[in-house]
């Protein structure tokens, strides 16, 4: 049957190797088609990324309360204020809470120092999280000297409340002036500025 020889040829031509002369040049249309390539497709953003990037913009706006530890003694200072702010805006609004200047603090969050000019969102600060405030030692040094000054300025002042100090005091100017009216002169004149200077205390 001639179909069943044609095909047969064919199938037997097929499976013969192909030999080309060593001046054979391909056709143009293989080449244009052999460089050719399918135009890359950017590739599309993952739902979670796209989800993060939503969820940033929205909590963006967003009213939140920060609340703020000091690690040295413990209070806890809450403030309400938008996401967008900024930590430096945070250290202005802790500032008058603390008495401690913005220069002078550092805020802590999971054990990473939160930086001037960032927005809150960027550090996912919320209700439920604690930022640590740590006053700087240069601050902490001034808050101890004042508090000695104050000490001791008290304790000045407690002294001259005791009647023991009084009747030292003219004991000492009774040695310093031979005349008695000068020892009661300058005793009561001491006696006057310590009334002013515990009243104004």
């Amino acid at each position: 049957d001639e179909t069943s020889f044609v095909t047969n040829y064919l199938a037997s031509l097929s499976s013969l190797p192909v030999r080309y002369h060593a001046d054979f040049v391909p056709p143009t249309w293989t080449k244009s088609r052999a460089a050719s390539k399918t135009p890359s497709v950017p590739r599309p953003k993952t739902v979670e990324k796209v989800k993060q990037q939503g969820t940033s913009r929205k909590d963006a706006g967003q009213q939140i309360q920060v609340k703020v530890k000091r690690l040295k003694g413990g209070q806890i200072y809450t403030i309400d204020m938008p996401s967008s702010s900024t930590v430096l805006e945070l250290k202005g609004k802790l500032y008058p809470l603390s008495s401690v200047s913005p220069a002078n603090q550092r805020l802590i969050l999971k054990g990473k120092a939160l930086h001037d000019t960032k927005p809150l969102y960027e550090y996912d600060v919320g209700d439920a999280n604690v930022i640590h405030l740590v006053v700087k030692s240069s601050a902490q040094s001034v808050d101890v000297t004042s508090e000695r000054e104050d000490g001791s300025r008290k304790s000045s002042l407690d002294k001259m409340k005791s009647d023991a100090f009084w009747n030292s005091l003219r004991a000492f100017l009774g040695e310093q002036f031979a005349n008695s009216d000068d020892v009661e002169r300058v005793y009561n004149v001491f006696k006057k500025g310590s009334k002013e200077l515990v009243n104004d205390e």
